[in-house]
């Protein structure tokens, strides 16, 4: 650690100082005791136990996105906490896109496409929301993998009827 701190500059100690100290659960209770509804992320495979704890067993429900209508508090691993907004369906999505009657494109993947890590409208299909088409739908979930994406595909995109669907 010394050797470390004794070649840390100015510059560097500032970029570390603006990292977040406090935990997720921390944040959570600061939001919480504003009066504002957020959660952290799960993965789609921690919903699924919670979910079987939860449940009739005889109902067998697959949790395949987050929760729904809700902010969401990502993974620091920039120095912050991002603030995601899961749609109505539980996707990092503005709610209005499922309004739309074409759709352009679906983009399915795990938590590279939901993006956890950066705020809502840096994650990739805002990118291309921005500057491609309005009617893009990320269908993205933290901790999906070909089986859960194969059945995101059937139970949303399918109904989108998507010109693309990027994986």
């Amino acid at each position: 650690i010394y050797y470390f701190n004794k070649y840390i500059t100015e510059k560097h100690q500032n970029i570390l100082n603006k990292f977040e100290n406090r935990t997720a659960l921390e944040i959570i209770k600061d939001f919480r005791s504003k009066g504002i509804k957020i959660r952290p992320v799960f993965g789609i495979s921690t919903l699924k136990k919670v979910s079987n704890r939860i449940i009739d067993q005889e109902k067998k429900i697959l949790p395949l996105s987050g929760f729904s209508n809700m902010k969401i508090i990502g993974h620091n691993e920039s120095g912050d906490y991002p603030i995601l907004y899961n749609d109505r369906y539980g996707f990092n999505n503005p709610d209005h896109v499922w309004n739309f009657t074409v759709t352009d494109i679906a983009l399915i993947g795990d938590s590279f496409a939901y993006a956890d890590s950066v705020n809502s409208g840096q994650n990739i299909a805002s990118i291309i929301r921005k500057n491609y088409s309005k009617s893009i739908i990320n269908l993205g979930t933290s901790d999906s993998g070909p089986l859960s994406e194969l059945a995101i595909i059937t139970e949303y995109a399918k109904h989108k009827k998507p010109k693309i669907t990027l994986c």
